[in-house]
């Protein structure tokens, strides 16, 4: 269960503020929550800032967003965006760069280039069109975390208002793990979702069909490989990763893919 509330109001001149907190509880009854509060000031055209202070139990997050629209740099946009995370259990400091530039291509078609910086360095370039309720999109990242190694990511998206296909390609120093995903809306509370993935050079396949309602969610998974412990691995990581609530502790290669499908939309 989860309840938000938020509250919003100008002070002066384009100063706007907004408050904002939230509650969950999860299957064990056991309760978290967050407040927010976001300060927005556009001080010149096409030149605004975002201001935003995340507190929960867990971690205090600081985040200035410094964009410089079209209307400034003709028909780009830029957003510098530093963060600072400070985390109450182990008290440790987080900080991170981002710096994003949009800018159009051809026949509708936009490109953006992100690099994140410190504990996580990426680079990402992303592609996005929407025509006729048709969105695509394409991601690529390269990622260097300060612990493993470097990583590369392909994702593709073609979504309508009923399909939504996605096609992913990550590749390590120890594999290489293609997936294809497809889920179709058969009413308005029903869509049934399939996906296959293969792991090389372990030849792990997993292959899963959900069906979702507007209350419950079905999944039954398939795995067909010869090592018994890449088996309980192909069940237990995903049961292990839907239980990752705070984003710092995310690999770099999903926060950066959250944080597209986020700030696609620069301006």
């Amino acid at each position: 269960m989860r309840t938000n509330q938020n509250i919003g109001f100008a002070l002066f001149g384009s100063h706007k503020i907004k408050i904002g907190g939230a509650t969950q509880f999860n299957d064990k009854r056991i309760g978290n929550g967050t407040v927010q509060l976001l300060h927005k000031w556009a001080y010149a055209i096409g030149m605004q800032q975002e201001t935003n202070l995340t507190i929960s139990p867990e971690m205090l997050h600081f985040s200035p967003r410094f964009i410089f629209a079209g209307s400034f740099l003709h028909k780009y946009s830029v957003v510098i965006e530093p963060t600072l995370r400070y985390s109450f259990s182990n008290a440790k400091l987080l900080p991170s760069l981002s710096a994003k530039l949009k800018l159009p291509l051809m026949s509708g078609w936009h490109g953006v280039v992100a690099l994140n910086f410190f504990d996580s360095a990426s680079i990402s370039f992303r592609y996005f069109n929407v025509q006729n309720r048709r969105r695509r999109r394409l991601f690529v990242t390269f990622s260097l975390a300060a612990a493993s190694f470097p990583s590369f990511c392909i994702v593709y998206h073609n979504s309508n208002s009923d399909c939504h296909w996605i096609v992913q390609t990550d590749i390590s120093m120890s594999q290489i793990t293609p997936s294809l995903s497809y889920e179709r809306r058969l009413s308005q509370q029903l869509r049934v979702a399939l996906k296959l993935k293969l792991s090389y050079p372990s030849f792990l396949l997993e292959s899963s069909i959900k069906i979702r309602t507007s209350m419950f969610t079905f999944e039954f998974c398939f795995v067909l490989c010869d090592n018994q412990e890449d088996i309980v691995k192909a069940f237990y990581s995903p049961l292990l990763s839907s239980r990752v609530s705070s984003p710092n502790l995310c690999s770099c290669t999903e926060a950066a893919l959250i944080a597209a499908w986020r700030d696609v939309p620069l301006n």
